[in-house]
């Protein structure tokens, strides 16, 4: 865009311009920030422009009835023609013209933009955004709506920059959310199949590729269902319940937990109740992004233990103890050795 050579008025229709005033996102807000430092004398009619688009915005158009609506556009272009026919002759004003022509643009901006927004034609251009998180890495997400949303190690988020009718995101992996309560616009979260609905709430969705799927609700209420239809396809969770998708039987089963520990991951504490060697190898390659590989493993092994915030060789040093084994760390590479 040659903004260098934009007036006030190109500034009020242009798209982008609107855009940013009235959505503003980092990128562009560094954007602007930039532009203007580089080009003072276009400071001011930037600021203008950005003052009239925030003005009528402030102004609620449910406020304002049908017939006034009418009657303001009439009333503007009637102003505008009685300003013309005394403008005729030999002295024209030219600064009467810009104000007519100003105010024009303006109410015109208005009525289309913000009072009768079905006649509107800019669109807010919104685009898909997706976060995810290699092995060994965690990330906190604020989602346009301002709900949080913790997401383990690899793990990908997508969603909307801005949400329409419904929040709809889709999660591959683990991740934590707390949700912004709306009425209104209902919180879907697509996992590999599985549909959880929630107004304002908090849960944790584990839905790793060739795992069951698991949803545990910590407050508020959802609705789990699947995209199969069958019996058992859809279920409603309180808090203390939670819903395990079993992905060779294609059904949901809801059972009630005592503890918290599916969430101690947000706070980097890793949980093992009676986990078997590959449920553990699993999880610490995931959490410390390293391959792990077990010599002369020849026999069953279930561990319980808590690790919070302890490097890698700390846990291996506690798991050693108890499970008879040595443990060599080469960079990324770590072998395990069984007795």
């Amino acid at each position: 865009m040659n903004y260098e050579k934009y007036k006030l008025a190109d500034f009020l229709a242009d798209p982008e311009f609107k855009n940013w005033v009235l959505y503003p996102k980092q990128n562009t807000q560094l954007f602007w920030e930039k532009w203007i430092e580089g080009h003072p004398e276009q400071k001011d009619t930037i600021l203008s422009a950005r003052e009239l688009i925030l003005t009528f915005q402030f102004q609620k158009a449910e406020t304002v009835p049908t017939h006034e609506k009418d009657d303001l556009l009439k009333g503007i272009l009637n102003q505008k023609k009685t300003t013309n026919n005394k403008q005729k002759g030999r002295f024209r004003s030219y600064y009467g013209i810009a104000a007519s022509v100003l105010m024009l643009l303006a109410a015109s901006f208005y009525y289309f933009h913000f009072i009768d927004p079905d006649t509107a034609n800019t669109p807010v251009l919104i685009s898909q955004i997706v976060k995810e998180n290699p092995r060994g890495q965690k990330t906190r997400i604020t989602l346009p709506d301002g709900s949080k949303v913790w997401l383990n190690s690899e793990s990908r988020l997508e969603y909307p920059s801005e949400f329409g009718e419904k929040r709809t995101i889709s999660l591959k992996g683990e991740a934590f959310f707390e949700v912004v309560k709306d009425i209104e616009k209902p919180f879907q979260v697509l996992s590999q199949g599985i549909i959880t609905t929630a107004l304002g709430t908090s849960f944790n969705i584990s839905a790793f590729e060739g795992h069951n799927i698991e949803v545990g609700l910590v407050t508020g209420k959802i609705l789990v269902e699947t995209e199969e239809e069958s019996t058992d396809s859809r279920v409603f969770v309180s808090p203390g319940e939670k819903v395990i998708y079993d992905i060779s039987r294609h059904g949901l089963e809801v059972s009630t937990y005592d503890n918290l520990d599916f969430i101690k991951w947000t706070n980097r504490i890793i949980v093992f109740k009676k986990a078997t060697f590959p449920e553990i190898k699993e999880k610490l390659e995931r959490w410390y992004d390293v391959d792990i590989k077990a010599h002369n493993l020849n026999r069953a092994m279930t561990y319980t233990g808590e690790f919070k915030n302890e490097s890698l060789e700390r846990i291996l040093e506690r798991m050693a103890f108890v499970e008879k084994f040595s443990f060599e760390i080469n960079s990324k590479e770590i072998n395990i050795f069984f007795e």
